[in-house]
């Protein structure tokens, strides 16, 4: 079985096993925020995985109990400067639906902000009970980007845009289910290991084609 890790000492680690990809937010005592040298190298890390013909599979998931926070509130100003977190995250999720394979999220516990328009990139999202969704940047007064936006919109539907957006509202995974935005509801901490189930499933019938 080949197996090999790449950690990292800015909050993320990523690791290929079983022809499976999976990269972690590793940044437990920030709940995993998104700080632009973690999207710097997430990014870099995606655009090594384009030449990779070997992969079957990618998961994105968060390390403890936290999918992300999103964006770390330390790199943030208030001011247009910010757009280079927006930036960064866009060319994440298009990296992401670049990979000529599956790509999957595993959800627990809190997707804020910049977190949730992150997973615009995945095909497939596995939420576990306890996973919730919240963007409070009206009520940080901070800008959001207008392109996620629009993104969010076609993803998620007015209805719940506006719970998520305007009235900063927490929604669960359990919401989410109803607009198809996440696949499969599990029970806590099972996130991970029922997104890499499903691909485990899919590259063992692609091996036997």
């Amino acid at each position: 079985t080949a197996y090999e890790i790449m950690p990292s000492l800015v909050g993320s680690e990523m690791c290929i096993r079983d022809r499976v990809c999976t990269f972690t937010l590793n940044n437990p005592s920030k709940k995993n925020a998104l700080s632009l040298a973690l999207l710097t190298e997430f990014e870099n890390r995606l655009e090594q995985l384009q030449e990779n013909d070997k992969l079957r599979a990618f998961i994105l998931k968060g390390a403890d109990d936290y999918f992300s926070v999103g964006a770390d509130l330390a790199d943030i100003s208030g001011t247009l400067a910010d757009q280079e977190i927006d930036d960064r995250i866009m060319r994440v999720c298009n990296l992401m639906q670049l990979l000529p394979i599956p790509c999957l999220v595993a959800v627990e516990g809190p997707c804020v902000g910049g977190a949730v328009s992150i997973l615009l990139g995945c095909d497939i999202m596995v939420a576990s009970e306890n996973a919730y969704f919240e963007i409070p940047a009206i009520k940080l007064g901070l800008l959001y980007n207008p392109v996620s936006m629009k993104q969010l919109h076609a993803r998620f539907g007015s209805g719940i845009l506006t719970r998520l957006f305007l009235l900063g509202e927490r929604c669960t995974a359990n919401t989410l289910l109803q607009t198809a935005m996440a696949g499969e509801i599990v029970q806590d901490t099972k996130a991970y290991q029922r997104a890499l189930k499903i691909c485990l499933l899919y590259t063992s019938d692609a091996a036997d084609e």
